[in-house]
């Protein structure tokens, strides 16, 4: 494929996860695109031996899917290549935080001339170390929009300088923070909260009888059936259906993003009150 002094991989474009809404189809095409792009344009440059370029095209490759392992592999290994440790032990991070899992016997050859890569700018001892953490944890660290794992995260070792960390969960909003990294024996550490986005689903009720009863959720009084199929947070209600002459009807429903939580209810007779009392 070239004549670099380096390896470097072009293996074609995939989805990380499965494609879960149809709606996200257009997003992921343009996703694939440009990663597309961004490699074969580092792969023009690394044919021509013009690596500062490649780097550049490499780097904007990870940014337009931070999950694919090849661009990061190709970032860290030309970044070794031009004595710029900052890129190559931080992309080389990103690429092990992937390729982790992987039982590709290319790819394990790949891990270690990254693992050799790290060690070799850790031996010249200008390694920061940094203790990331956010609450809640299990959240997605992108250091300079690289993905380099998953909070908490320990010890983290890049080189020292100033980094834009990017915080990424689906159920929470966004967040960045600065960090600045300095050698020395102890670790900076800090922990970051996140919001909660607001998310909705939706609850469609049936009853029977299917008129005239009452429906309150978590004491709010929503009106009688038949009603519309409601927009509501995601989160777990309490529900009460009350009609007279029938039994009170209450039962939890938890609502989930994006999908209708389909309740049929049924209320039985009330027995009937015996004379006398």
């Amino acid at each position: 494929m070239t004549t670099s002094p380096f390896p470097f991989r072009m293996r074609p474009w995939m989805p990380a996860l499965p494609l879960l809404l149809v709606g996200l189809a257009t997003a992921v095409s343009a996703t694939a695109q440009d990663y597309t792009s961004q490699m074969a344009k580092g792969a023009k440059y690394v044919t021509a031996r013009n690596y500062p370029r490649a780097l550049d095209a490499f780097i904007g490759a990870v940014r337009a899917d931070p999950s694919q392992m090849d661009a990061y592999f190709n970032v860290g290994n030309i970044a070794n290549h031009l004595g710029q440790c900052r890129e190559s032990v931080l992309y080389f991070r990103g690429f092990l935080y992937l390729a982790s899992a992987s039982q590709n016997e290319t790819v394990k050859a790949d891990i270690k001339t990254a693992e050799d890569s790290v060690k070799k700018c850790e031996s010249k001892g200008v390694l920061g170390k940094a203790t990331i953490k956010t609450d809640p944890p299990g959240v997605e660290v992108l250091v300079d929009g690289a993905l380099v794992g998953k909070t908490p995260m320990v010890d983290l070792k890049l080189l020292e300088g100033s980094y834009r960390v990017d915080f990424r969960h689906p159920e929470y909003e966004d967040k960045s923070i600065d960090l600045v990294l300095k050698t020395g024996p102890e670790p900076i550490e800090t922990t970051t909260p996140l919001t909660r986005k607001v998310m909705f689903g939706f609850l469609e009720l049936k009853t029977v009888p299917p008129d005239g009863v009452k429906v309150r959720l978590d004491d709010q009084d929503l009106g009688e059936t038949p009603l519309q199929r409601m927009r509501l947070e995601t989160r777990k209600y309490l529900l009460k259906l009350e009609k007279a002459g029938f039994t009170e009807w209450v039962r939890y429903v938890t609502i989930t993003k994006d999908k209708t939580q389909v309740v049929t209810a049924t209320l039985e007779p009330a027995e009937p009150t015996p004379p006398g009392k």
